[in-house]
């Protein structure tokens, strides 16, 4: 039979590993994997490596063997398995053991129980590390039940990661120790408990000051962004419609002489010079195509920017649907965020191409979805990251692959999907928004 203590010591591993994805999740806005096999066999992992410890007597504590295997966190169970989000481990660790420090001394308080009783009994040991996980549940679902995006989230700097991780480090340190003074009975227990929690609020809320002048940070430099590229938006939209507006002065004197030209061309043929007669047609074509303007998607904003692509390139753009009318919920700035990187990153692969380069788009509206498919030739192999997305081939990495980046955020906003993919000489993507 398992013992008690057996069974919460394991239970206490599993509630850990929880409260660490959810962290991640909550705190910087990372996906867990949906791979249901995958989470199988990482929990399955762990009461392994727990049973192996308790039949083996290794002496080890309980929490530092589940900050141990959680390290392997970020890099088994988060969708995008990145060095930052290993580097990320230690604050969620000391985030989540701070709450549960507070808590316990909140508990304290109210209740004849101490904070050093607490501790040192596995299951209220169990029960207060799970009510991270549980604030973290109630959070997500509150968003999942509005249709809330998550706004609120750390994306760290390197100046900022230091700075929040020597500020957890250090409120980790003043915590720890005064629990180690709580030991040595150096003063009554009630004083303990009260400088305990109030040291720990305090600590609390200076990291949670920092974590929102973080996030204050990341949103205004995302304004700023945000503003370059609608005036970049808007200059494109402005150069378009001066081109239609002079392809449109083409046409009109290209109608306006057109009688004209049909006169001279049916005396041509009359003359039976027919060569002459053909040349006169190619030259009337070639003015008449001059003088038409394309139209893709019906809204002037997006075509604006898939001219200004297209301009002084010999690419060929096979176009098919529209979509005039978008749905309300999708902004036009989003839009163009998806139509202009996947349209830069098309024109510049076919640049690369010797063969015929040609671009085909098809777009269409399913009542409140707009799916978007985009193929071109490839005449070289196309490595992929482990999301799925091309990854840049060119030397200077840090300073590029922003655009699949950008497209995939823009759709998860929308709680859309894309797709990437290769097959007989053509890559694909698909994009549901």
């Amino acid at each position: 039979m398992v013992k008690q203590e057996e069974f919460l010591w394991i239970l206490y591993s599993f509630v850990e590993m929880t409260n660490y994805i959810l962290g991640y999740r909550l705190i910087f806005n990372q996906k867990i994997t949906p791979n249901k096999k995958k989470i199988l066999i990482f929990y399955s992992m762990i009461l392994i490596v727990n049973v192996l410890v308790l039949w083996l007597k290794l002496p080890i504590e309980k929490a530092p063997l589940a900050a141990g295997i959680g390290i392997f966190v970020p890099l088994v169970l988060l969708e995008e398995k990145r060095l930052k989000n290993t580097l990320y481990y230690p604050d969620v660790y000391i985030i989540i053991s701070i709450v549960n420090a507070c808590t316990m001394y909140v508990a304290s308080l109210f209740s004849p129980l101490t904070q050093v009783q607490i501790r040192n009994n596995d299951l209220y040991c169990v029960i207060f590390d799970a009510t991270f996980g549980l604030v973290c549940v109630g959070i997500l679902l509150n968003q999942k039940m509005k249709k809330r995006r998550q706004e609120y989230f750390l994306e760290l700097t390197t100046s900022q990661y230091v700075m929040l991780t020597a500020e957890l480090i250090s409120a980790y340190l003043i915590i720890s120790a005064l629990q180690y003074i709580s030991l040595q009975e150096a003063f009554t227990q009630e004083m303990n408990e009260l400088f305990g929690f109030f040291v720990t609020v305090v600590c609390f809320l200076f990291i949670l000051g920092t974590s929102w002048l973080c996030i204050s940070q990341r949103k205004n430099l995302m304004y700023q962004k945000e503003r370059l590229l609608v005036s970049n938006y808007l200059e494109k939209q402005e150069n378009y419609v001066k081109a239609v507006i002079e392809k449109d002065e083409v046409m009109r004197r290209f109608r306006h002489d057109v009688r004209g030209h049909l006169i001279a061309v049916t005396n041509l043929l009359k003359e039976e010079n027919v060569e002459e007669a053909k040349e006169y047609i190619k030259i009337l074509n070639e003015n008449m195509q001059e003088g038409m303007q394309k139209f893709y998607t019906g809204i002037t904003a997006v075509d604006a920017i898939i001219y200004e692509q297209l301009q002084d390139s010999e690419i060929d753009l096979v176009w098919e649907g529209n979509i005039k009318n978008v749905p309300e919920h999708i902004e036009l700035y989003d839009l163009c965020t998806i139509f202009m990187n996947f349209m830069k990153n098309a024109v510049e692969a076919c640049k690369e191409l010797k063969q015929e380069k040609r671009i085909f788009v098809t777009v269409k509206r399913y009542e409140d979805k707009i799916w978007i498919m985009e193929k071109n030739p490839i005449e070289k192999e196309i490595v992929f990251s482990s999301q799925g997305y091309p990854m840049t081939d060119k030397k200077d990495k840090a300073n590029h692959g922003f655009g699949y980046e950008n497209m995939v955020r823009t759709i998860q906003k929308y709680d859309g999907a894309m797709k990437c993919y290769c097959k007989d000489g053509w890559y694909f993507m698909e994009i549901l928004l």
